[in-house]
């Protein structure tokens, strides 16, 4: 039985660095409310101070705007009765939209989703919110599809975070996504207008927004236990990295790696393996019955071997990586030899240690920073 790898593409430093600061009782209740705690019948001042100090994260008390991330699966059967899919968690934010009654918007989410160039909404998503077309017909230019056409792009108004902080125009292009229930994924065009400081664990898992350059600057809670992973953009617009693949008992290779905040799994081409001193018949790799397939691409077996990844200053020990040929990789502008970085390399920590793992996205200045 054939089991789904699903990869859209489109120093601890977590919470006990964030720095408190001093906020009026409004502030301290509207902060509360974005995450879900109810503050009916409280007036004291002190009592709503500990409210939000004991029942949310610390980021919710400090600078930037912090908001809840959720966990989102896989949709059952995305590729078909037969076929099993992993039950990673990809994580995602709700929207406020000026096109969308309230009650509705509420009902989607928004997968942040780093490798894909526009952001991307479910049919069924679409109609639930009224989703007006633009007119204008879109192409499928992901990490994992690319050129595919006939593609409706509709406009739900300007999107805000809960809590009031405004986020832009949102103009999705309609497509299936393997995702349970009615939702859409965050691509560039969103995720550029804000730095973004992602704190992702087991428990209240959080996204701050801040203004774009203010982790140039130095404005947000100490990054220096973090490794900076020196990226550049891909003609496509995505943002990619260098990064040393070593099998065991091998030398290794370097290549260009899209970093993927879309996947829960690391993936590389099997020139990218050979790169790395592999071959298909190497005893270090397992052929598998497991496939990968991007949002409406045929899906593809892969391979996996056990790696050392070498990222920035951060290294990724026994990293489980998957080997597989998709023809998207030459698409969006990478070399034959390449690699899609997931959650799994990126946030190694999130579901296994109470810290979690932390990731600074500055796309706009085409910065990535994640914990060494």
């Amino acid at each position: 039985m054939l089991r789904l790898l699903l990869m859209y593409s489109f120093s601890s430093a977590n919470a006990a660095l964030a720095r408190p600061i001093r906020l009026k009782i409004g502030d301290v209740k509207q902060r509360l409310a974005r995450f879900g705690v109810s503050t009916a019948g409280i007036m004291e001042a002190e009592t709503l101070r500990e409210m939000l100090s004991q029942q949310c994260p610390a980021e919710a008390s400090g600078a930037g705007h912090a908001v809840p991330l959720e966990r989102a699966r896989a949709a059952d059967a995305a590729m078909g009765d037969g076929v099993n899919v992993f039950d990673k968690n990809y994580y995602s934010i709700r929207l406020e939209l000026s096109g969308a009654e309230a009650s509705r918007a509420a009902g989607v989410q928004w997968v942040i989703d780093s490798a894909a160039s526009n952001s991307l909404i479910t049919p069924a998503a679409a109609q639930l919110l009224g989703a007006r077309g633009t007119g204008v017909m879109a192409s499928a230019d992901t990490s994992t599809t690319t050129g595919v056409g006939g593609f409706k792009q509709v406009d739900l108004g300007t999107a805000s975070l809960a809590g009031g902080l405004m986020c832009g125009p949102l103009q999705p292009v309609v497509m299936e996504l393997p995702v349970a229930g009615e939702c859409g994924l965050l691509g560039l065009d969103f995720l550029t207008r804000h730095d973004i400081d992602l704190r992702l664990r087991p428990a209240l898992p959080c996204a701050v927004f801040h203004d774009t350059g203010s982790a140039v600057r130095g404005e947000l809670d100490s990054i220096d236990g973090l490794s900076e992973l020196g990226c550049t953009r891909l003609p496509s617009g995505l943002l990619s990295t260098r990064v040393q693949l070593v099998p065991e008992g091998g030398a290794g290779g370097e290549v260009q790696a899209v970093v993927d905040l879309g996947s829960t799994v690391t993936l590389c081409t099997w020139a990218a393996a050979e790169a790395a001193g592999l071959q298909k018949d190497d005893p270090r790799v397992r052929q598998t019955d497991d496939v990968i397939a991007g949002a409406t691409g045929e899906p593809v077996r892969v391979s996996e071997v056990v790696m050392t990844l070498q990222i920035g200053g951060a290294k990724r020990t026994d990293v489980l990586v998957n080997i597989a040929d998709l023809p998207i990789f030459s698409a969006i502008g990478l070399p034959p030899a390449a690699a899609v970085l997931g959650l799994d390399t990126l946030a190694p920590n999130a579901e296994t240690n109470a810290d979690g793992s932390r990731i600074v996205l500055a796309a706009k200045d085409t910065r990535v920073w994640i914990e060494a």
